[in-house]
């Protein structure tokens, strides 16, 4: 599929036909969904649609939390996304772009309209494949290229967006840094192919536990940074109990077992109301393990965003170390 193609996303049946006849009738391609899960699932796909016109109201996933989820998951992708809806209020404009919709359109559609609204698509997407042309390390410049892991940048950038969307929500974002303990010694025991083996082996096993709409990146050779929509402290705390036994689970069969593979986790939630950007907000998980004496291996620290500003070495720190 191609900028050609459109996705049309509405649980109602005559709406979703409506819509299919008219831009076959121009000459456009189509494919139907009538649930946003069933979307997102044809979105996944190497040949997606590039053009997606979703119905806000509908059944489990409405269309904000497809436009959300598209926005955080397909980053480094082109994508023209239009909302319908019914409502006509001021802020429903606002709402909707907010949640990264490029245009909102209002029922009853007309003709002349959407045809005119699709051809602005249609150009941009078209300048969109002309930069990626240029230079296409652009389809890549965010992957990890060992893990296909988001890397620092990426991970970053998936990161602030959830930030500004958990902000909308009033929601916390619960952040774990994982830091393999003493990797470097391992990694000269090892060597680099058993080592890369083991890292390849974690990244599955770190995303496995994580849930479905959890991001993972990789952001250094010992570092994997885990951002987790909706979790509290306590539930991020929870988490990386779990991701600590992930990593002990990866080295098995490669090391000694009475030298096992750890790892140590920084763990924070930033609020609604946290002040801290996503690059401030890396800084204070790896100042917080610093602090904790994260050598001891295994250990647990967190700490909450508001302290940002005013930790010292006399702040106490909420810790767990094997």
């Amino acid at each position: 599929m191609t900028a050609e193609t459109i996705l049309i996303v509405d649980d109602n049946p005559d709406t979703l036909h409506s819509l299919d006849r008219m831009l076959t009738t121009w000459g456009w391609k189509t494919v139907l969904a009538r649930f946003g899960m069933e979307a997102w699932g044809i979105l996944l796909r190497e040949d997606a649609p590039l053009i997606v016109m979703v119905d806000w109201n509908m059944p489990r996933m409405d269309g904000i939390q497809l436009c959300e989820m598209i926005r955080m998951k397909a980053v480094d992708r082109c994508i023209y996304l239009i909302l319908m809806t019914v409502e006509d209020r001021p802020e429903i404009s606002a709402e909707g772009l907010l949640a990264g919709a490029d245009e909102i359109l209002f029922k009853p559609i007309y003709p002349d309209e959407l045809k005119a609204r699709l051809h602005a698509a249609g150009r941009i997407l078209a300048s969109c494949r002309k930069a990626q042309d240029q230079d296409s390390s652009l389809l890549i410049v965010s992957r990890d290229e060992l893990t296909g892991l988001w890397n620092s940048k990426g991970v970053l950038r998936v990161m602030d967006h959830q930030l500004h969307r958990a902000c909308r929500r009033q929601e916390h974002t619960g952040l774990i840094l994982l830091w393999l303990d003493d990797f470097e010694m391992f990694n000269s025991l090892w060597g680099e192919d058993i080592s890369q083996r083991i890292v390849l082996r974690t990244a599955r096993e770190l995303q496995i536990s994580l849930r479905s709409y959890d991001e993972l990146g990789r952001t250094a050779p010992d570092k994997f940074l885990a951002v987790l929509p909706d979790c509290t402290l306590e539930q991020a705390l929870i988490l990386a109990e779990r991701l600590q036994k992930c990593v002990e689970t990866s080295g098995e069969g490669y090391i000694d077992e009475s030298y096992p593979l750890t790892a140590s986790a920084g763990v924070t939630a930033a609020s609604a109301h946290s002040f801290l950007d996503a690059v401030e907000l890396v800084h204070l998980l790896e100042r917080t393990l610093a602090r904790s004496g994260r050598y001891a291996r295994r250990c647990i620290a967190s700490s909450e965003p508001a302290l940002a500003p005013f930790l010292s070495p006399a702040l106490p720190l909420q810790m767990k170390g094997a």
